[in-house]
């Protein structure tokens, strides 16, 4: 499945075939096929490592839908049934609904906290993927007690490196483990 992805970077002849007639072409290319070897197993692991974080398509998927919300300012319900019927591949749906709903009615709460660890910075210039994943990242830690809260720091940093800015994984860090600094020193 990794030889998919690079087929659009073959050179194509005018009739939408690839220009590539035997190893050498590929070689020139790409270095040799034991680099699409590598690549492959590298896709394998990187699926294998997602296949062991049994909650992180629950969250992306929750992410998602509470992006849509913001754009779209629709209504939560009409959005996450949209959101289910529509794009939903996560197996862990209950988790995701519970996740999107917390954020939701905790927003006013998690901006504040957030707000409060921000140094030299508005809340206002925080990109809108980070503020989301800032959100479900206090939700989790201050609502919902069946996730270690360093577990979900570690979750939203990770997704972070996915969906959003070069910066911005190390930016969610530090302030979701300055939110937890300040809720464990509260409780």
């Amino acid at each position: 499945s990794s030889i998919i992805h690079i087929l659009p970077f073959l050179p194509s002849t005018s009739d939408g075939g690839f220009a590539v007639s035997n190893h050498e072409d590929i070689d020139n290319i790409f270095g040799n096929l034991d680099d699409l070897k590598i690549l492959s197993v590298k896709h394998k692991v990187m699926a294998d490592l997602v296949e062991k974080h049994p909650r992180r398509s629950a969250r992306e998927s929750a992410m998602q839908a509470l992006y849509a919300l913001e754009i779209t300012n629709g209504y939560p319900k009409d959005v996450f049934d949209l959101y289910c019927q529509s794009f939903h591949n996560s197996e862990d749906k209950s988790y995701m609904e519970n996740l999107f709903y917390c954020v939701i009615e905790n927003k006013n709460t998690a901006d504040q906290l957030i707000s409060d660890c921000l140094v030299n910075w508005e809340y206002g210039r925080v990109a809108l993927i980070d503020k989301i994943l800032l959100r479900m990242g206090v939700s989790e830690i201050y609502y919902i007690d069946d996730v270690p809260p360093k577990v979900s720091i570690s979750e939203m940093v990770e997704i972070a490196k996915i969906f959003s800015t070069e910066d911005s994984s190390s930016f969610v860090n530090g302030i979701l483990d300055t939110v937890y600094k300040n809720y464990e020193s509260k409780n």
